[in-house]
């Protein structure tokens, strides 16, 4: 018995722990297992350790998700069975791994510490202001989650908010994280929705700090990711909702982080494996665009070299990913033509695309850049890069690849106006430009390296100098800025009141499940489906949608079916997109009564 207690002290920690933590917070889980066996492995920094225990986790229950959805468990069946799963594979490895080999520096501990603790309350604050997350993306991104939570695992249809769509191929993993939240903790799926929003930007955060912290040292690392987060255009995709990208590009950090590595063993290939499927099941434009960016390049760099060791780790890495992906391929089917017309139309006509042609694309798709990554932080990654070359006349091989990074994101752009590249119509460019975050962080690096400062606290001195000039700077150049930060935007662009939650919950408990709600896009409406799972007139649909839905709405509209057909209408409190439906109308049409008011939210009834 001793001898037992003694050999596996770790595993036996471990269980307890768990067990304590499942008792208060059950969804912590999610975010720490099978990720804690990572605590065994050699860590040079709190952070790279946090990092990789979220990412090994999450990604783990993405994937595993679309295997054990063919089992048919239920979620509390899936929890039991990966906890005893994950248990046992602590307990076999307890014995073959030292624990006192984890080396984590703790002369920075206080610092990283100090820098977690600030993310989380910068990004988790605006969560216990607003009821909803922002944007009308993140309405249909939790109405799938509600689905799923109705399924307990896959849906096979969008009903009942869509009829008849087949739900095959929708790539769910930020719904997986926000479904398994709401389950576990048994809190509304609008309210988890806030939280893994939150939590995506944290993770991308500490995603980039990883990979950072692969070339550069910890101090470094640090400034970089501060800069590139807070001054890039990233959080801006908080004020409209695209935080599935935001997940996959954390992900896909992660990947980068083990793609980097000189020293890839058969586990670290595996891992690059699980990171790249997770980054593919939250969101293909991302992981199919980062490999044209970045894994081609390095490929060809490669074979250049004639480096047949690195070489053959590549094709186990595509021989993981396809075993892990299989789940998904079983299922895909082939978008019509209606569908890519419409997939098509995104990228090219919309105030997001590329406006440039073949007369001024050398010049107009770095503005390109500029506007979609960030002006301040393009200018400054570039100044960084010039300082770089006109102190080194040698051209390192990490900033050779990163500069044809640059270059292949370049041609990305340009091919959204020819579609010569296979599946052209999931190349999104305002999404996979931000991919750029990670060379020109490099550069940013690789500029630090060759200021010569003779001390630490003289090299803290100018960069806080450096920062304080930045953000003086930002605010006489750019004007806006203030408007579009993350927590003003969260809060603006959430459209759901206090007032709009008491209507949506009066109208479940007085309207029939099958009446259909006519709604404004823009105000607290579309939001119906996710709250109390009825059907509206203006939902915010997926691009996978079958061909009868496509040729009978418009694509601006978004309306599913005849208005007439309606049997309420709703009208929020807040408007903060197109509104179509005005209650001064509505009031005057003798086809409709005013049955509910709460304040300024207003439910009429079809009384024709």
């Amino acid at each position: 018995m001793h001898f037992f207690l003694k050999k596996y002290k770790f595993s036996i920690s471990l269980i307890s722990i768990l067990t304590f933590v499942s008792l208060i917070f059950e969804s912590l889980i999610v975010f720490l297992i099978p990720g804690i066996l990572i605590l065994k492995k050699n860590g040079k920094n709190i952070i790279t350790i946090i990092s990789e225990i979220i990412a090994i986790s999450c990604a783990f229950w993405i994937i595993s998700f679309w295997f054990l959805e063919k089992i048919q468990l239920n979620f509390n069946e899936i929890k039991y069975f990966l906890i005893i799963l994950t248990i046992s594979a602590s307990i076999i490895l307890d014995s073959k791994i030292n624990f006192k080999k984890t080396n984590i520096n703790t002369k920075n501990l206080l610092t990283a510490l100090i820098f977690l603790l600030s993310i989380l309350l910068f990004f988790f604050f605006p969560t216990f202001l607003i009821l909803t997350p922002a944007g009308g993306d993140m309405s249909m991104h939790t109405y799938i989650s509600r689905m799923i939570i109705e399924a307990q695992g896959m849906p096979n249809t969008y009903f009942p908010i869509i009829d008849t769509v087949k739900f095959d191929n929708y790539p769910i993993g930020f719904h997986v994280l926000i479904s398994f939240f709401s389950f576990f903790e048994n809190i509304p799926v609008y309210t988890s929705a806030k939280f893994i929003t939150s939590f995506s930007y944290f993770f991308l955060t500490i995603s980039l700090f990883n990979f950072l912290s692969k070339f550069f040292d910890f101090y470094k690392s640090l400034y970089i990711t501060i800069f590139a987060i807070f001054f890039s255009q990233i959080l801006e995709f908080i004020g409209w909702g695209g935080n599935p990208t935001i997940l996959s590009i954390a992900f896909f950090g992660m990947f980068l982080s083990k793609f980097f590595s000189d020293e890839k063993k058969i586990l670290d290939i595996f891992m690059m494996s699980v990171y790249f499927c997770a980054s593919f099941f939250t969101t293909f434009i991302i992981t199919y665009a980062g490999c044209f960016i970045f894994v081609l390049p390095f490929i060809f760099n490669l074979i250049i070299k004639k480096d047949i060791k690195n070489i053959k780790l590549i094709v186990y890495f595509a021989l993981f990913s396809f075993f892990l992906l299989s789940s998904f391929f079983l299922n895909i089917s082939e978008l019509d033509e209606i569908q890519i017309k419409q997939m098509t139309r995104w990228i090219r006509d919309f105030d997001h695309s590329w406006s440039g042609n073949l007369n001024n694309f050398f010049y107009s798709i770095p503005f390109y850049f500029n506007e979609r990554v960030g002006k301040f932080f393009m200018i400054i990654s570039l100044i960084f890069l010039f300082y770089f070359f006109s102190k080194n006349r040698k051209i390192t091989n990490i900033i050779y690849l990163n500069i044809l990074y640059v270059f292949t994101t370049f041609i990305l752009v340009l091919n959204t106006k020819f579609f010569l590249l296979p599946y052209s119509y999931i190349l999104w460019p305002e999404r996979f430009t931000m991919l750029l975050i990670f060379p020109l962080s490099i550069f940013i690096g690789y500029g630090l390296n060759v200021l010569n400062f003779n001390s630490k606290k003289k090299f803290t001195k100018k960069i806080f100098i450096f920062c304080i000039i930045t953000y003086i700077s930002l605010l006489t150049f750019e004007r806006k800025l203030p408007y579009k930060n993350y927590i003003r935007k969260y809060i603006e662009m959430s459209n759901v009141t206090n007032d709009d939650l008491k209507a949506i919950l009066w109208l479940k408990n007085n309207t029939s499940k099958n009446d259909i709600i006519n709604n404004n896009y823009g105000d607290a409406g579309i939001w119906i489906p996710a709250i109390i799972f009825r059907k509206i007139t203006r939902p915010h649909l997926t691009s996978k949608l079958e061909k009868n839905y496509y040729e009978s709405i418009k694509f601006t509209d978004r309306r599913i079916m005849d208005e007439n057909k309606a049997d309420y209408i709703f009208i929020g409190s807040k408007c903060v997109y197109n509104c179509p439906i005005k209650k001064e109308d509505i009031k005057l049409d003798k086809r409709y009564k005013l049955i509910k008011k709460f304040n300024e939210t207003l439910i009429f009834k079809n009384i024709k």
